[in-house]
């Protein structure tokens, strides 16, 4: 997640209805876990994995904490000061409940710890929503 994200992506999403004040579906209770990585940890970790993997190596890259849906939304609202319409609807077949990345390899054999925290890469994203929005230039992320 983060600035420039896919339109159709739960984060980006759930902050577009912030802004807008539109409905967002959250399916099931909201209490399923994800483990968000923000965008430039993903390029960090790509970078490392470029300068000190060698080929052919896969390694597991994550925000380094699992959380639950609800915080998500919770975190949105208090960084947007924005409360969010959400219509909650039944469990879509298939999702799993909770995921997680181990990233034990690629901060043994990369050093890769991810730099931004959930609320850091909420905030900035809502900022590049909220510039996008009033039609000035994205800042980059």
């Amino acid at each position: 997640y983060g600035p420039r994200q896919r339109p159709d992506m739960a984060m980006h999403r759930f902050l577009r209805g912030a802004l807008t004040g539109g409905e967002i579906t959250l399916y099931d209770d909201g209490e399923q876990t994800r483990d968000f990585t923000y965008v430039s940890d993903v390029v960090a970790a790509n970078v490392a994995a470029a300068e000190r993997g060698d080929g052919g190596d896969v390694f597991n890259i994550g925000g380094g904490s699992r959380v639950s849906l609800n915080h998500v939304l919770a975190t949105i609202e208090a960084i947007s000061s924005r409360p969010l319409r959400v219509k909650r609807d039944s469990r879509q077949k298939g999702d799993v409940r909770h995921t997680a990345a181990d990233c034990t390899q690629a901060r043994k054999r990369l050093g890769f710890r991810p730099a931004v925290s959930l609320a850091e890469g909420l905030r900035r994203e809502w900022e590049w929503i909220r510039e996008e929005d009033d039609g000035h230039q994205p800042r980059a992320a």
